[in-house]
């Protein structure tokens, strides 16, 4: 079910469920966010916002030096903040080994529960790609050398993130969380058996991604995550519209109606997920 009218009957009954939910003192969490982002500065209206949708908890995530930092002075700022240590693929021309003896010193920051995030973009190419496979196996190391979970970006590159991952990671059900996920489900086969967590963005709303909704099946739902990954890919019934973290619970719908569970049962799993992957 897609939700396509902010007037409409299901949008309301929606609603009535978020407050069951809270009643219930559960609540959701917007697993990739970048709230940090000069576009959120009167920050408290949309946490309020999200509070209103049943969405309590959210991970700013870092893309560069200077933006991991500014998302780790945010989280501190808000008690329902995280951050995560990135460097974007786009921005991999501008790293330096210096950048991880930064890091280094967040690291174990009781907020900070990630490393990414990271990887490979061939679709846009805004760093050549040598640079962003270098950049890419440089934080994967560090990552697991510091025993952290690990953030994927993947677009138009799923062949050559699953060599360097392969190559350089064991399986693990700790490993980490493939952002945004695309629909390739020889992709999806591979990320799913090494470990990863699949977390589903505003496109699974949108009424042309029928292929990527079908990839539902095949995920389990102890393997799940919600995301915005805004300000970008608002979902309906918000789309055109800038994204912000309340909206993830339209996600969350789309995935309990295609799992045919309830979107009570639903908060509770994707909150056991997220303890699973980020409390030891």
């Amino acid at each position: 079910m897609i939700i396509e009218k902010k007037d409409s009957f299901e949008y309301k009954r929606l609603m009535e469920e978020i407050q069951l939910i809270k009643k219930y003192n559960l609540f959701f969490t917007d697993t990739h966010a970048h709230i940090h982002f000069k576009e959120y500065e009167d920050i408290h209206l949309y946490l309020k916002n999200s509070e209103l949708h049943g969405v309590k908890r959210v991970v700013t995530i870092g893309i560069d030096l200077e933006d991991s930092l500014l998302a780790k002075e945010v989280s501190t700022k808000h008690e329902h903040i995280y951050f995560t240590l990135g460097f974007h693929p786009h921005d991999a021309k501008k790293f330096s080994k210096d950048v991880l003896i930064e890091y280094q010193q967040h690291i174990n920051d009781k907020k900070m529960l990630a490393i990414g995030e990271i990887g490979l973009d061939f679709y846009r190419n805004l760093s050549d790609q040598d640079t962003q496979i270098k950049v890419f196996e440089y934080m994967l190391e560090f990552a697991r050398i510091n025993n952290k979970p690990i953030i994927i970006h993947n677009r138009d590159a799923s062949e050559k993130v699953m060599d360097i991952i392969s190559n350089t990671q064991k399986p693990n059900e700790k490993i980490g969380i493939i952002h945004c996920f695309n629909g390739d489900k020889l992709f999806l086969k591979w990320a799913l058996d090494f470990g990863f967590y699949i977390s589903y963005a505003g496109p699974i709303t949108f009424k042309k991604e029928d292929n990527l909704r079908e990839t539902i099946t095949y995920v389990p739902i102890d393997r799940l995550f919600v995301e915005t990954d805004c300000p970008y890919l608002t979902p309906l019934p918000f789309r055109g519209e800038m994204n912000e973290p309340a909206y993830v619970v339209f996600n969350a719908y789309t995935i309990a109606f295609l799992k045919k569970i309830p979107l009570l049962k639903t908060a509770e799993i994707l909150e056991q997920n997220f303890n699973n992957l980020f409390r030891t």
